[in-house]
């Protein structure tokens, strides 16, 4: 598997444990700047998008 998919399957299975259906993933940083860093990529690092 890749990074990703892992990624994306401990979050399913941590969702699933919590009996969560969602999850937002902010596309803004703490400051709701509208172009972020790259240290703010959340989507990004979770699902490669």
């Amino acid at each position: 598997m890749s990074t990703y998919e892992d990624r994306l399957n401990a979050l399913r299975e941590e969702l699933a444990s919590r009996q969560l259906t969602g999850f937002v993933v902010p596309l803004t940083d703490e400051h709701m700047s509208e172009y972020v860093g790259a240290y703010a990529q959340r989507l990004a690092w979770l699902t490669g998008f």
